[in-house]
């Protein structure tokens, strides 16, 4: 009986938080407070969709799972600053439903997008796709599909990103800046 009280309040801290507030619908993503905020923890659990993210979380981690799709703006708070979405099976980065988060989480500081199947093409990275994410700090886009295709001007797509710091890519001669 010790035992299952013991185990109930640790997962209660983890799923719940440790102020007591819950972070999310899945009860398998761990809920941890930090400074600025929770952090929802949902990495490697296999998920084929998104739960819903609740007010107040500031980095959400979903990386190493099955997500094919964007989460829609209505599974994650506008106070998010960090996404991990590596790892998934993404192929795409200019639907709707991305236009669409984008524009909605305008606060996001770091967006990783690596080791998934966006092709670094111009089809798919448009001039106006992080046109909203102004304070964006670090953009990881390495360990994705090559691209067959020349894409010059890739300045062009991270112009607006007026806070980049740290830009990752990798992976093609066919990439230029500037030309």
């Amino acid at each position: 009986m010790l035992l299952i009280s013991i185990l109930s309040v640790f997962y209660f801290n983890f799923t719940v938080g440790q102020n007591g507030q819950q972070c999310t619908t899945e009860k398998r993503c761990q809920c941890k407070d930090v400074e600025s905020g929770l952090f929802a923890d949902c990495s490697g659990l296999n998920l084929n969709s998104y739960p819903k993210f609740f007010d107040g979380i500031v980095t959400i981690d979903v990386s190493f799972n099955k997500l094919k799709n964007f989460p829609s703006t209505i599974d994650v708070p506008t106070s998010l600053k960090h996404l991990n979405l590596s790892g998934n099976l993404l192929a795409r980065i200019d639907t709707d439903k991305s236009r669409k988060l984008f524009t909605y989480i305008n606060n996001l500081e770091s967006l990783n997008l690596s080791s998934n199947f966006i092709p670094l093409d111009p089809k798919i990275y448009t001039k106006n796709i992080f046109m909203k994410l102004t304070k964006l700090k670090s953009l990881d886009l390495t360990r994705n599909t090559l691209t067959r295709y020349e894409f010059r001007n890739l300045d062009r797509v991270i112009q607006p990103l007026v806070s980049l710091k740290t830009f990752a890519i990798d992976g093609s001669e066919k990439i230029s800046f500037g030309v």
